[in-house]
C-alpha cells in the first residue's frame, strides 16, 4: 500500500520552462559564448550551485565574467529565474485534499535564487507564505541537503530523515533518470509527462498501485 507520496516540484507540481534561462542569458549583451560554454559543460557550475556548494553572490559573478561588459547583477538573476513560470493554486487545493489521506513530501533540484522567486511568487499571486508546512509533512530542497537528484544519496537523506519505507512510497518525477535512482532503492515510481495535468493522472495511479 502506498503510505507516502514524494513529489518532484518543477514540471510536476510548479510549470517551468527549463530552455526559457538560457534563451535569457543569450540575449544579455556581451556574451563570450566560449566562456559560457565552458561555464556550463565543463565546470557544472548549475548543479554545483544547486548542492549549495556555492553562495549566490559567487554563482553570479561566475556567470558575469563570461560577459564584456558585465551586467548587472539583477539581470544575471533575472535570467536564472526566466524558466519559472508558476504553480496553479488549483494544485494546492488538491496537495491540501491528499494530505489527509497520505504523507507528502517532496524533493526538488533546486537552489536559493530560484527558492526566492517561487516564494515571492506565492505570496503575491496566491497569499502563502507557508508553502512547505501548510501542503507537506516535509521538503527536500538539494542546495539545502547538500545532494542533488538522481544522486542515491538525496533519496536515502529522505529515508533516513523521515523513516519512510520506499516500497509504501510513491516517487513523482519527469526525469526519467531520477525515478530510475528512486526505484534502485525500492520507492514506487511515474515519470511524469509534464504536458499531463497531474492530478488528473494521480487517482488512477494510486488505484492501481494499492489495488
Amino acid at each position: 500500500m502506498i503510505r507516502n507520496i514524494l513529489f518532484d516540484f518543477g514540471n510536476v507540481l510548479i510549470d517551468i520552462d527549463i530552455p526559457a534561462t538560457e534563451r535569457a542569458f543569450r540575449t544579455i549583451k556581451g556574451l563570450n559564448e566560449a566562456a559560457f560554454d565552458a561555464l556550463t559543460n565543463k565546470y557544472n557550475w548549475f548543479n554545483n550551485y544547486e548542492c549549495g556548494e556555492m553562495e549566490e553572490e559567487s554563482f553570479v559573478n561566475a556567470i558575469q565574467r563570461c560577459y564584456k561588459p558585465v551586467p548587472e547583477g539583477n539581470e544575471i538573476i533575472k535570467a536564472i529565474n526566466a524558466m519559472l513560470i508558476g504553480m496553479p493554486y488549483s494544485r494546492m487545493e488538491e496537495l491540501t485534499k491528499l494530505r489527509k489521506t497520505y504523507n507528502l513530501y517532496m524533493l526538488s533540484n533546486t537552489n536559493q535564487t530560484h527558492l526566492r522567486w517561487v516564494h515571492q511568487h506565492l505570496k503575491r499571486t496566491h497569499n502563502v507564505v507557508d508553502f512547505e508546512e501548510r501542503f507537506f509533512n516535509k521538503v527536500f530542497y538539494s542546495h539545502l541537503i547538500g545532494y542533488r537528484k538522481p544522486s542515491l544519496d538525496a533519496f536515502k537523506y529522505i529515508i533516513k530523515d523521515v523513516a519512510i519505507k520506499p516500497e509504501e512510497t510513491l516517487f513523482i518525477d519527469d526525469i526519467v533518470d531520477n525515478t530510475l535512482a528512486a526505484a534502485e532503492l525500492g520507492f514506487k515510481v511515474y515519470h511524469h509527462d509534464p504536458n499531463v495535468e497531474i492530478f488528473e493522472v494521480l487517482p488512477i495511479l494510486l488505484k492501481s498501485f494499492n489495488s
